[in-house]
């Protein structure tokens, strides 16, 4: 369910229907009907709200991982890297950090659903330019 979750999400984020911190009501409609009829059970958007705060949660922590020194990114294998020593060192620290040297599989899907879009300011100066 969280697969196809994820998919109709990120197909909707793409769509443009995430304009900001949430998806339009729209989009919570077509998760809920689908994952439904699906697996035969009743899904509300309070279920798709409540599981999209899990992946939002796990794209924090993904991007925390992602941005610590010794750790890297693998694009092809979709996943965080880490040499030895940081990735012994991370685990003794933070035991919960369960996405190190493992392939994230809806690594796209999450990103596109779980981004929240911040505003870049430009703050060079005219006479910077």
């Amino acid at each position: 369910m969280e697969r196809i979750m994820l998919e109709i999400l990120a197909e909707e984020a793409q769509k443009g229907n995430k304009p900001s911190n949430f998806f339009k009501p729209t989009s919570f409609h077509r998760v809920t009907t689908t994952i439904s009829e699906r697996f035969d059970v009743v899904c509300e958007s309070d279920h798709v709200e409540n599981q999209l705060k899990t992946f939002e949660c796990t794209w924090q922590l993904i991007t925390t991982i992602r941005g610590s020194n010794g750790f890297g990114w693998d694009d092809k294998l979709k996943m965080i890297v880490a040499a030895k020593k940081p990735y012994e060192e991370a685990l003794e620290a933070h035991p919960k950090w369960e996405y190190l040297n493992k392939k994230l599989e809806m690594y796209d899907e999450m990103s596109l659903t779980a981004w929240i879009p911040t505003l870049e300011f430009d703050f060079t100066t005219s006479a910077d330019r």
